[in-house]
């Protein structure tokens, strides 16, 4: 009685395969095998008649010694062909695929006069070549490792768990069954197959126990099912499957598969890395050849991440242009280049103030403090322009620079004082919402004002006077 086990892992997996094969000696056998996936990507294949100790000593042999992270190993009770190391498991071919089998295929003559017509070798007497070889053939009109098993799996009469890897798709493995077992194991450090759990014991004892059509037969079930299934909103089994799911004509394989996920999001910059993840594994699943289509992602978190992406470029792209438009219209008024970049560098000093605020208190990034960084230079504008105006004004009624600084202070330092004091207090009371993007928003607001107020009277003035005062002395 045959044995199989097999995994994709992180570790080198030989002594796993070696332990597994002595694990399942005592289901009886004549010979064994295993086959290893090498760093450079090279199938390399390992056999001997006997016990399985007499494969060990091969791989152990300081010339022969292999390592890789993926593998299949295999003991064979002889069927088709007498023992010996050609017809011992697994069976490789075009040195891409490579195949454990357990099981008989009652068509293998019809499929080896097939195979030999288009150019086929064979190596062994097995039944099992013939399925290496019809998945090698398969791949030469299929998108992925699994699109060609699932067409050889169509054409072969009889019964099989199968175990399948290629070089061309280092991150997986096939694993098949029809009337014979097999299981998944999730391990620590990888994934594994094999045709008993026995074999699987040292690494986990999670195994899924794989059915025949299982995935298939359950949809189709679904979508047959007419009783309620969504008591709120009437809807039945059968309509709440097809929004999810659809089968191919011949009912045995998905056409499509939609999986939804929820998650929660408190700030833009969750949404943002949630979206990323999610783009990564999708990417992941179609490179990896896992389930041969294509992987397609949406809904409201992908949708606000472009939106994120796209805001928080236009926002900087229009915060530049607008800090280059008031110095170009400061400049129209004042006709000095020198007075007009005085009076926006308070401007400029506010928002580095507000970028370090966010910085010391632990803010992250999002659309919202974005836009508010751009407010405190619109505000800084404003709050500057009203200062400056003010003191130009009183200079030219005749009053000296200390005087007109005075009167600028009474008066509109006055109203930008109450004004920026009522705009404060609004955005702090932000800070009573549940929502914590709302709440930065409200500290980053009043932040904003303050700093804009702040450089406006105190900043500002100090560069007015030392300008006037540089302008008297040319």
């Amino acid at each position: 009685m045959c044995g199989i086990i097999g995994g994709v892992t992180n570790i080198d997996i030989t002594p796993l395969l070696l332990d597994g094969l002595k694990r399942l000696e005592y289901r009886g056998y004549d010979s064994s095998g295993l086959v290893l996936l090498t760093k450079n990507n090279k199938l390399t294949l390992k056999r001997a008649v006997g016990k399985v100790i007499n494969l060990e000593k091969k791989i152990k042999l300081k010339k022969n010694k292999i390592e890789g992270a993926i593998g299949l190993a295999h003991t064979r009770w002889a069927t088709h062909g007498k023992p010996s190391d050609k017809n011992a498991h697994p069976h490789i071919s075009n040195n891409s695929i490579s195949v454990v089998h357990n099981g008989i295929i009652e068509n293998y003559i019809d499929l080896k006069d097939l195979q030999i017509e288009q150019g086929y070798e064979f190596t062994s007497e097995t039944d099992t070549e013939v399925i290496a070889h019809a998945i090698d053939f398969a791949m030469q009109s299929s998108n992925s490792l699994l699109e060609a098993a699932q067409k050889v799996l169509k054409t072969l009469d009889g019964s099989y768990g199968l175990g399948i890897i290629s070089s061309k798709y280092p991150n997986t493995l096939i694993a098949a069954r029809k009337g014979s077992p097999l299981l998944i194991g999730i391990g620590k450090n990888g994934n594994y197959t094999a045709s008993d759990q026995l074999a699987l014991l040292s690494v986990t004892n999670k195994f899924i126990f794989l059915e025949e059509g299982d995935v298939a037969a359950a949809v189709a079930s679904l979508l047959q099912n007419d009783t309620i299934g969504e008591p709120l909103r009437g809807q039945t089994w059968a309509e709440r499957t097809s929004m999810y799911a659809a089968l191919t004509d011949d009912d045995e394989s998905l056409r499509y598969l939609k999986v939804r996920v929820d998650v929660v999001l408190q700030t833009s910059e969750e949404t943002s890395n949630v979206a990323r993840e999610f783009e990564r594994q999708a990417l992941m699943l179609e490179m990896d050849g896992l389930i041969g289509g294509d992987v397609h992602i949406t809904g409201d978190v992908i949708v606000i991440h472009s939106i994120f992406s796209g805001l928080v470029i236009s926002q900087v792209e229009s915060t530049a242009i607008s800090l280059l438009v008031s110095i170009a219209v400061l400049f129209v008024l004042t006709r000095r280049l020198g007075q007009s970049l005085v009076v926006i560098l308070p401007v400029g000093l506010a928002g580095a103030w507000v970028v370090g605020s966010m910085a010391i208190l632990g803010m992250t990034w999002n659309v919202l403090t974005i836009m508010i960084t751009a407010l405190t230079i619109g505000l800084g504008i404003d709050y500057s322009i009203h200062v400056w105006r003010s003191f130009e004004a009183n200079r030219l009624s005749g009053m000296g620079t200390w005087s007109a600084m005075q009167n600028m202070y009474e008066t509109t330092g006055t109203a930008l004082l109450m004004s920026a004091g009522t705009t404060i207090c609004g955005f702090l009371v932000l800070l009573l919402s549940p929502i914590p993007v709302i709440q930065d928003f409200g500290v980053v607001s009043a932040i904003s004002v303050s700093f804009s107020l702040i450089l406006a009277l105190f900043v500002l003035p100090g560069l007015l006077a030392a300008e006037v005062r540089t302008g008297n002395s040319e």
